[in-house]
C-alpha cells in the first residue's frame, strides 16, 4: 500500500519494477524472517526444534534461554539484511510525498481498540507471562527453591498453548453471550492445523529414525569425518539455508545435526535453535508462505528476488552460525 501510494501521489506509475518497491518489498519479508528468529514463537517450526530437542537430550529449552541467542540473530539479521538491500536496491525515493498524511490515515481506518480486541490482548499478556514466569520464577527464588521447581514443572512450554486456547474458548465474547471470543467453527476454519500435523509428524518420523538406528548412525559418521564444534554450526547452516528453498526438513536435519552436535562437543540447544533460525527460505517464491506473499505482492520479479534471494541467503547463514559460535556457551 505504501509503493502504490508513493506512485499515486507521483502521479504516474512506473513501467518497470523499481528499486523503491523492490526494497520495501524484500525489506519486509527479509524483516519478518529476522524477526523469526527470536523467540521459539516466531515461526512454527521453532516448535519442531524444541521438541526433538528435549527429545535427544531431555533438555526443556525455556523461552529466555532461547532469546539468549535468538535476539542477537534477530538484531544481527535485522542490520545485515538492511544494508544488503541497501547496497543491491538503493531506492530511488528518500522522501515519501505525504508519508506522514498516509500513515495517520492508515492508522485512523483501524478505528479505536473495540472490546474484543482489548480481551484478546489480555489474553496474549497472559500468555507471555506463562511462558517466562518459570524463569521468573528462577531468577527471582533461585532454580532450586521448591516453588520455582513446582513452577518450573507444572509450566512447560507445552503447557501453555492449550492454556491460551481454553481461555481463548472461556471468554465471552462482547458479541454474543453465547460464544467465546474464539469458537470452534473459527479454529476448524483458520487454525494452523497445517503446523500441528508438521509438528506432530516431525516427532514421530524421529521416533522412527531412533529405533532403527538412523541418528546414532548419521551422529557417529560426522565424528568420525573429524568435524570441529566451531565448523559444525557453519555446515549445518549451509545444508539447512539452501535446502529449506526447496524442501521443509528441520525435522530431518535436527534428527541428524542436534545428535552430531552432542557427540563432537558442541552445545545441542543451539544446534537446535540455529536449524529453528535457518530453516525459512529466502531465494524462490515457492520457498514458504512469507515468500509466496511477498512475490504475489507484484512488486518484484522472480528473477531480481533469485539473484538477491542467493546473496541475502548466504549472508543469513554466515551471519547465523558465528553468532552461534560465539554464543553457544550462554544457551
Amino acid at each position: 500500500s505504501l509503493v502504490r501510494h508513493t506512485w499515486t501521489m507521483a502521479g504516474a506509475r512506473p513501467a518497470d519494477n523499481t528499486n523503491f518497491a523492490a526494497f520495501v518489498t524484500l525489506g519486509t519479508f527479509y524483516a519478518s524472517v529476522a524477526g523469526g528468529t527470536a523467540t521459539i514463537m516466531g515461526v512454527p517450526h521453532n516448535a519442531i526444534s524444541v521438541a526433538l530437542l528435549q527429545q535427544f537430550t531431555g533438555r526443556q529449552l525455556g523461552f529466555f534461554e532461547w532469546m539468549a541467542v535468538g535476539v542477537p540473530v534477530f538484531l544481527a539479521l535485522l542490520v545485515a539484511f538492511y544494508v544488503t538491500l541497501w547496497l543491491l536496491v538503493q531506492p530511488e525515493i528518500r522522501d515519501i510525498p505525504s508519508g506522514e498524511a498516509f500513515l495517520r490515515a492508515e492508522q485512523a481506518k483501524l478505528g479505536p481498540l473495540r472490546s474484543n480486541e482489548r480481551r484478546v490482548l489480555w489474553v496474549f499478556a497472559v500468555m507471555i507471562l506463562l511462558f517466562i514466569l518459570p524463569t521468573l520464577a528462577a531468577l527471582a527464588l533461585g532454580e532450586k527453591q521448591a516453588l520455582s521447581v513446582w513452577v518450573t514443572r507444572a509450566l512447560p512450554i507445552w503447557v501453555v498453548p492449550p492454556a491460551v486456547m481454553f481461555l481463548l474458548f472461556a471468554i465471552r465474547s462482547s458479541d454474543s453471550a453465547e460464544s467465546g471470543l474464539l469458537s470452534w467453527k473459527d479454529a476448524e476454519q483458520h487454525g494452523p492445523w497445517s503446523s500441528m500435523f508438521l509438528v506432530g509428524g516431525a516427532v514421530a518420523m524421529t521416533d522412527a529414525l531412533t529405533q532403527f538406528g538412523f541418528v546414532e548412525f548419521i551422529g557417529g559418521m560426522i565424528k568420525s569425518l573429524g568435524i570441529s564444534f566451531a565448523v559444525l554450526p557453519y555446515l549445518a547452516a549451509s545444508v539447512v539455508a539452501v535446502s529449506t528453498n526447496f524442501i521443509s526438513g528441520t525435522a530431518l536435519y535436527c534428527s541428524v545435526f542436534i545428535p552430531a552436535a552432542a557427540q563432537i562437543g558442541y552445545n545441542p540447544a543451539s544446534m537446535a535453535i540455529l536449524i529453528g533460525n535457518l530453516a525459512v527460505g529466502l531465494i524462490f517464491p515457492w520457498a514458504g508462505a512469507t515468500a509466496a506473499t511477498a512475490f504475489a505482492a507484484g512488486e518484484i520479479g522472480i528473477e531480481r528476488m533469485i539473484k538477491i534471494g542467493i546473496i541475502s541467503t548466504i549472508i543469513f547463514m554466515v551471519v547465523v552460525a558465528t553468532i552461534h559460535v560465539m554464543l553457544a556457551r550462554f544457551v
